[in-house]
């Protein structure tokens, strides 16, 4: 099984591809860039992501920081979404490697959302990206993906140990910030995630006392 991890920011997103072959997950460019912009857009009568999308003065319909309202559950929100993944999932077959291993083996898409979204919007995120053509989609916290691969960050061994013993691990998104208390190396056993709007809130809070 090979194992796809898509980082789907509401600013950025990024790509990786984990193998039993590669101890670390090796991060797949989209369009040359390693991390892109999260923008959708049409070019000559297709849709287009990332920096062909936000960088080029013809294209039209520009989307952007549109994950933020998903739970909205709106149509545009949903179809933008969808046509977003299935834009970044074209351009990765682009690569002849990836193309082989999509068309010959076992993948799965391990796709982040903020922790505090409930099990209804999560499965039903998984079944748009699954709609949009990316297999075996599997949703887990921002949060956890991040102590995940704190966690077998081979070229750090002190901050592996670290989290074997109790850690806060912090993800700093575009719109929100998820926080997950890990104790014993396991799982994390309790995840939060706010806005930045509320962050920014209880900073203005907190300097003022």
């Amino acid at each position: 099984m090979r194992y796809f991890g898509f980082d789907l920011g509401d600013g950025e997103s990024c790509v990786a591809l984990y193998s039993d072959q590669h101890i670390a997950p090796v991060i797949l460019p989209v369009h040359g860039r390693n991390s892109f912009i999260t923008a959708l857009a049409r070019y000559d009568g297709h849709p287009v992501v990332g920096t062909l999308a936000s960088d080029n003065p013809q294209a039209e319909d520009l989307r952007v920081c549109f994950k933020r309202n998903f739970r909205t559950n709106s149509d545009f929100v949903n179809q933008t979404v969808a046509a977003f993944a299935k834009g970044v999932l074209t351009a990765l077959q682009d690569h002849s490697v990836v193309r082989h291993i999509m068309e010959t083996e076992d993948v799965s898409f391990i796709v982040g959302c903020p922790a505090d979204w409930a099990d209804s919007d999560r499965t039903r995120y998984a079944s748009l990206l699954m709609d949009a053509g990316l297999p075996n989609v599997r949703i887990v916290p921002e949060s956890r993906a991040a102590f995940l691969s704190a966690s077998t960050a081979e070229e750090d061994e002190t901050l592996r140990r670290a989290l074997m013993d109790c850690a806060l691990v912090i993800d700093l998104g575009s719109s929100t910030m998820d926080l997950a208390y890990v104790t014993g190396g396991s799982t994390p056993s309790a995840q939060w995630a706010c806005s930045w709007a509320a962050v920014c809130w209880m900073s203005c809070c907190w300097s003022g006392r």
